[in-house]
């Protein structure tokens, strides 16, 4: 498995989580910015199949807590609508920046396409689908069409991406109708995703508090990897690794990138 996974990068891993989110509204073509900038050597990022088929990188199903818009001269939070019921074009009438400071005043919700661009072949990308229910090959399907896409723009090796959920139905369907770009689990205590680990459905992603004894099985396999998030300190950053963690994301990558 060590060899599947984002091969050529030295381990311990690091990748800023949604961008650099911590000087740059999470998931904008600025956050993803700032860690070209900075010189992170991964970034995590979220997706949502929109209401005309799109991928949308965009954490929340809803627009509500990022998403602003103008009524009457006036910044207000955006309703609480769903990412997946509404068009394109309907999503570009909201701000994304703005929540966050002045400054990105204007950021709009970038599709995963452009982010893959903007970050080129030296990055690695965490691409983590987001989907709750069964209704997963959509979205399954999309990303890997938006992969194949990239990779003939800017061929490379396919490794430097993973593509990750906390849906085990979702990371299953991918890795049979692509192989050649590793998965990761991300494990939220439901016991379907123990079995899921057990049989190879790629590595494990977990809280820093998930690394009990109990999981020691996970982090100390040969052919087993597991990373952590969300981890911004440098301390626990190096406690982690020591106990058999081999990647962090960090919303503050910039801190704790080593030359």
């Amino acid at each position: 498995m060590h060899k599947e996974i984002l091969p050529n990068a030295k381990r311990p891993l690091l990748f800023g989580h949604r961008g650099v989110s911590s000087l740059a509204p999470e998931n904008t073509i600025a956050s993803f910015k700032k860690a070209v900038e900075l010189g992170i050597p991964g970034v995590e990022l979220d997706v949502h199949l929109t209401k005309t088929g799109e991928l949308a990188v965009i954490h929340d199903s809803s627009i509500k807590r990022t998403g602003r818009i103008y009524e009457n001269g006036k910044i207000i939070e955006a309703p609480d609508l769903k990412v997946e019921d509404l068009s394109w074009e309907e999503l570009q009438k909201y701000d994304f920046g703005i929540w966050f400071s002045k400054e990105y005043e204007g950021e709009k919700l970038p599709l995963l396409y452009d982010v893959l661009k903007l970050l080129g072949s030296d990055i690695y990308v965490d691409i983590e689908i987001k989907i709750d229910n069964l209704k997963y090959k959509g979205v399954v399907e999309k990303t890997y069409q938006v992969l194949k896409d990239i990779l003939k723009v800017l061929p490379g090796n396919p490794h430097r991406f993973l593509v990750s959920s906390f849906n085990p139905f979702a990371i299953r369907y991918f890795s049979k109708i692509c192989s050649d770009i590793p998965t990761a689990l991300i494990y939220d205590n439901h016991p379907d995703n123990l079995f899921f680990l057990k049989k190879g459905r790629g590595l494990l992603f977990c809280r820093p508090d998930i690394l009990k004894p109990s999981y020691k099985c996970f982090t100390k396999k040969k052919d087993k990897e597991s990373w952590c998030w969300t981890v911004d300190d440098k301390e626990k950053a190096a406690a982690l690794i020591k106990k058999g963690v081999t990647g962090i994301i960090s919303n503050r990558p910039q801190d704790l990138n080593q030359d």
